[in-house]
Parts: structure tokens; sequence; C-alpha cells
């Protein structure tokens, strides 16, 4: 059998950009889950404000859409057969 390829192109999946890393509600959420604001991943739903005038802003920072997307796809008949190949573009 053939295996699917599932690729998730433009996937609004990025570590927070330098320009808003000193932003109030960058520090906030870095510190709540103990880590610098270079090492997080951008979230709309936690740095909505900071986020605001941002280069493609409505494009970015959905990592909820990559999550749902992977839990949806491993629950599928081709995953469990190890049919299944994930791609991801940024």
């Amino acid at each position: 059998m053939s295996s699917l390829s599932l690729i998730l192109a433009e996937s609004s999946l990025e570590m927070v950009p330098t320009e808003i890393q000193n932003h109030p509600s960058v520090i906030s959420h870095s510190k709540k889950l103990g880590k610098s604001p270079s090492n997080i991943l951008l979230d709309n739903s936690w740095h909505y404000a900071a986020m605001k005038g941002i280069q493609n802003e409505n494009k970015r920072g959905r990592p909820d859409i990559v999550h749902f997307s992977l839990l949806e796809a491993c629950s599928i008949p081709l995953y469990f057969e190890k049919n299944l190949q994930f791609t991801f573009i940024l």
C-alpha cells in the first residue's frame, strides 16, 4: 500500500520574533512557562497585544492549527498502519 503525505504549508508556527520579545504580554507568558521569550511559540491567544502591527499579524501565531491537524491525522487508520507522512513548510 502506498503512503499519504500530509503537508501543512504556511502553518503559522514560529518562535516569538525578536521585535516583540520585550513586550509585557510575551514576558509574562514566558515567565509562566519558565522559558526565555526567544524559546516559546508565538501564539495570538497569549500574545495578541504584542502582535498588533507586526507584518502579516493575521497569518501568524496559530500553533493550534498545527496541533489540531496532527491530532486528527493521528486518529485515522493510515497513521496506525504507518502509511502517513507529515511535512511542514514554514
